[in-house]
Order: C-alpha cells, then structure tokens, then sequence
C-alpha cells in the first residue's frame, strides 16, 4: 500500500499485522487468562478496528461500486465469522 501512496492505510495495515502477531504470541507464551494477554488483545481490537475503519473510508471515498463484488461477500462473510467466534 505504501508503494501506490496509501501510506496512512498501509501503517496501519501493518501496525495491526505486529499487534495480531504480538497477540497470538503472547496467548501463546503466558496462556489464556492472563492480564497480558487481555492487554494485548484490547490493543489488538484497537489497531485491526483503526485499520478496518480507515479501509472502510477510503472505500467509500473511491465508491462502493469501484470494489469488486466478490471482496464485498469475502468481506461480510469475514466480519460474520468474527462475530461467530465471539459468541460463546
């Protein structure tokens, strides 16, 4: 992203990419239930939420009917799936 401009979006893509990665490590290395790990994962929801959200600008910016449908249905059934894992 940051080689056609997108600079913004891109730190942000990657900021959630090492924040994920510091997540799962961190569930990982200490277990489920510890105070670190809930840490993490806040941050984890902020950063992907931040990126999610300016990804979501730009597309609206550009217009929604510029987006390949089929991203559209991925991304849903993404956001679904999420959702899904939430629930206990």
């Amino acid at each position: 992203l940051g080689v056609q401009g997108e600079w913004t979006l891109g730190l942000l893509t990657e900021v959630a990419g090492i924040v994920s990665f510091w997540y799962h490590f961190s569930q990982l290395n200490f277990g489920q239930d510890r105070q670190e790990v809930r840490l993490a994962l806040l941050i984890d929801y902020l950063t992907a939420g931040t990126a999610l959200l300016c990804g979501g600008w730009y597309m609206v910016q550009m217009g929604v009917d510029s987006v390949p449908f089929d991203c559209l249905i991925w991304g849903g059934v993404s956001v679904v799936c999420l959702t899904l894992c939430w629930v206990r």
